[in-house]
């Protein structure tokens, strides 16, 4: 009798952790499966697919640290789009995923909506969100406008103030900016189009795969043009804008049709405007632009890990590749040369003097290609800086093949081939 009862035991506790993930309405148990590290489930949850629809609410959860509210479906995600683009910010709120999610390529409303941002803490529990396609962000008005919306913001995230993103992984995205007015502030990110930190904010642990930005709009439409692997623009007001930044973007961009009067383009972040401490470590930055053919240059375009750092008090980076590749050779002999391309930073202004600038065990490199003769021109120069500040370079390297001294820690770098991160 204790044997029967001792078997029904256990079929009953291996039905329960094989469960997996909430399926959305009408999901059959055929779709893939996929478990996270640290998704707190056993076995092979289902993946969940999206049908477009939006839930009623989280799985459950009160939004403590210790009971998080709980995403188990594509269909929770939207609702966390829809409660924060109603003016419910979630700070000091935890919002935690417990299943992978498939955007199955239906239009994304972006988590924030500029008048409304999240401001909570969300942990992706090493899960990834698929297929996410948007054709149209967030129109708001900025800070510093009184213009209702002279401000686009596009990603999973659109905006977020203060916020904690971590242990995310997105594959699979495609970001189209269209339909802008004159001279919009445009910040797209494939995971967060505007990040604002007026007291603390981070992003760890995230990773982006197969993702494209392609701009469609009528040339100098956009007053300025801010477009990031994991962020299109980081502002901080105050300390730690990113720390222990684990991230790694592979990503194109596409400048075909539009370009801003100004294009500040990154792998990682295209602008990173910090007034207090700002710090980047542990990331590794691939990313593809692809300048149309007929466009003889991108006025003020520049390209790398980061497209552009403004610091006004002490920044740093650390443990950083970087691969940026553009289909296009830099004429040095025209005035307006074609874009500023380097590992780290296409523009780099470090002031005032007594502002703090540094970088350590930072290598990468430009690769240019001409599709039409395939030339191929690479470039090693790290940042282009304005004069200013204080800056050092502590073991820092332009390089296709990292040197031995390299000082990446191994236990969290994959150096077997091109460095990634694990």
């Amino acid at each position: 009798m204790k044997r029967t009862v001792g078997c029904l035991l256990s079929v009953c506790l291996a039905l329960v952790l094989l469960s997996g993930c909430r399926r959305e309405p009408g999901q059959s148990g055929a779709e893939g499966t996929s478990a996270g590290p640290d998704s707190g489930q056993s076995g092979a949850p289902q993946t969940a697919v999206w049908d477009g629809s939006v839930a009623g609410s989280f799985a459950g959860g009160d939004g403590s640290e210790a009971d998080p509210f709980r995403i188990e479906t594509a269909s929770q995600l939207a609702f966390l789009a829809r409660e924060v683009n109603g003016g419910k910010d979630y700070a000091g709120k935890y919002v935690s995923m417990v299943c992978d999610v498939d955007l199955n390529h239906v239009e994304w409303t972006p988590i924030g909506n500029g008048t409304h941002s999240f401001s909570g803490i969300f942990r992706g529990n090493g899960h990834t969100v698929s297929n996410l396609k948007m054709t149209d962000g967030a129109r708001f008005a900025g800070e510093l406008s009184s213009a209702e919306t002279d401000q686009y913001a596009a990603g999973l995230f659109g905006t977020a103030r203060n916020a904690v993103i971590r242990n995310v992984k997105i594959n699979h995205a495609d970001i189209v900016v269209q339909n802008l007015a004159a001279g919009q502030f445009v910040t797209v990110g494939i995971l967060v189009g505007d990040l604002r930190a007026d007291t603390y904010a981070e992003i760890s642990g995230v990773s982006v795969a197969d993702a494209s930005i392609r701009n469609d709009f009528p040339e100098t439409t956009a007053g300025e043009l801010c477009i990031g692997g994991i962020c299109g623009y980081v502002c901080g007001e105050d300390d730690a804008v990113i720390q222990n930044a684990q991230m790694q973007a592979d990503v194109t961009v596409s400048i075909e049709k539009g370009m801003g009067d100004a294009n500040r383009v990154g792998g990682l972040i295209g602008t990173f405007h910090s007034n207090r401490t700002g710090n980047v470590e542990n990331c590794a930055s691939y990313l593809s632009v692809e300048i149309h053919p007929e466009l003889c240059y991108a006025y003020e375009g520049y390209f790398g890990a980061i497209g552009s750092i403004f610091s006004y008090d002490a920044f740093a980076l650390s443990n950083v590749f970087s691969k940026t590749t553009v289909n296009k050779i830099d004429d040095v002999s025209d005035t307006l040369p074609a874009y500023s391309a380097c590992v780290i930073a296409g523009f780099a202004n470090f002031w005032p003097d007594d502002s703090v600038g540094e970088m350590k065990n930072v290598f990468g490199y430009v690769e240019q290609l001409d599709p039409q003769t395939g030339e191929r021109v690479t470039s090693m120069e790290l940042i282009n800086r304005y004069p200013g500040g204080i800056y050092s370079e502590i073991n820092c390297l332009g390089c296709e093949q990292l040197p031995e001294n390299h000082g990446l820690d191994p236990t969290i770098w994959d150096l077997s081939t091109c460095p990634r991160l694990r």
